[in-house]
Order: C-alpha cells, then sequence, then structure tokens
C-alpha cells in the first residue's frame, strides 16, 4: 500500500506545486480583485469610431488601462489551468489512494490492524475532501477569468493599440490625477484665476493710493 502523504492540503504546496488552504484562497482573492477591475475598466469605455473619434476626451486612456488590465490577466489564467491540472491529479491521487486502502482494509480480520486503516481511510478522505474544495474553487475563478477575457478582447481601440493619455504619462491603473492635471478645472484655464488675483492684488493698492492722496 502507498504511503499516505502527510501535510497535504494544509495550507502549504503539495508535490506539484499547487498552493493550496489559505495560501490559494489568498491568490485566489487577489485574481477575483483583477478581474472585477477589468469588469469596471470595460464597463467605462466611450464609443470610439473608425476615424478614433469619440465625445470621451480621454477615451484612448480608458482603453489603454483595459488593455493593461487584460494582459496582466492572461498570465494568471495561465496558472490557473496549471493549478486545474495539478489539483486534478491530485483528486484523483487520493482517490486511488483511497480505493487501495478501503480494499485492504476488506481483506483485515484483526482489530488492531483494522483499526488503523480506519484511521487511513479517513485521513485520505480529509485529503480528497481537501483537494476537491482546492480544485472547484480554482475551477469557477478561472471560468470567470476566461469569460471575462473573451469579451474584453472584442472590445478593442479602433486602429492601433492605444497609449496612454490621461490622467498623467506613465499613470498606472488607478492612479488619481494630481489637481494640476484635472481637465476644466480652474488652474488649468488659468486666466480667470489670473484676472481675479490681479484684482485683488490691485485692490488694496488703489485705496493705499488713494489715502496717500
Amino acid at each position: 500500500m502507498e504511503s499516505i502523504p502527510r501535510g497535504a492540503g494544509n495550507g502549504g504546496h503539495n508535490r506539484s506545486d499547487v498552493p493550496r488552504g489559505t495560501m490559494l484562497q489568498n491568490e485566489l482573492a487577489s485574481i477575483s480583485a483583477l478581474i472585477n477591475r477589468l469588469e469596471k475598466a470595460m464597463a467605462s469605455l466611450p464609443h470610439v469610431n473608425d476615424e478614433q473619434e469619440s465625445e470621451c476626451p480621454f477615451a484612448e486612456d480608458l482603453y489603454a488601462q483595459k488593455e493593461e488590465l487584460e494582459q496582466e490577466l492572461i498570465p494568471k489564467a495561465e496558472v490557473l489551468k496549471r493549478y486545474m491540472v495539478g489539483l486534478e491529479n491530485e483528486v484523483q491521487r487520493c482517490r486511488n489512494n483511497l480505493a487501495r486502502i478501503q480494499a485492504d482494509y476488506a481483506k483485515l480480520n484483526l482489530q488492531e490492524t483494522s483499526a488503523h486503516y480506519s484511521e487511513a481511510i479517513e485521513a485520505q478522505l480529509q485529503l480528497l475532501r481537501s483537494a476537491t474544495q482546492d480544485r472547484d474553487a480554482v475551477s469557477i475563478v478561472l471560468a470567470k477569468a476566461e469569460a471575462v477575457l473573451k469579451v474584453s478582447r472584442t472590445r478593442k481601440y479602433p486602429g492601433r493599440k492605444p497609449q496612454r493619455q490621461y490622467p498623467f504619462p506613465g499613470a498606472k491603473p488607478g492612479d488619481m490625477p494630481k489637481s494640476s492635471q484635472l481637465p476644466n478645472t480652474p488652474s488649468t484655464r488659468g486666466e480667470p484665476d489670473d484676472e481675479v488675483d490681479g484684482l485683488i492684488s490691485l485692490g488694496p493698492l488703489k485705496q493705499t493710493q488713494g489715502s496717500e492722496s
């Protein structure tokens, strides 16, 4: 009978180097958050015609952000596919071990030896449940990632790869512009603020000149 591995499914890595337990849950949560960000980015994409014209002044930047998130998610989905293979193998290995232990257990007559086999069966059942749960969790996140990527690949900027335009050069997804870089703010218009500042500065000056005369 093959020895039953200890520690598999307890939050570490198994023999196929697939994270398990808490480590896997944390990784799946991170990937799920990335999927949600890509979904939100797609939902905010404005219409752009074939001449790359849009009513949205920063349409190209929104498409560029969407592309960045898409490219970030693609390798994550490939990792999940590898996890699925490893976890499916682990599930099958646990099933084979369980079947072998149960077959040997059926041939036993000694009560002491039988008790050891009962413990082995229970331990293998726990490993099987853990591997099945992890596999199913990966399957759910992978299916959502593939579905979102499929839609994202159809939402392309016309004619070329979009380049970042807004909020500022070199920004990353989620970055916010500085107040001096926000469009349609007083600081960017310049003239009204300059006029107000000029009037304020002239007011006391005129009063002072008047009092002197």
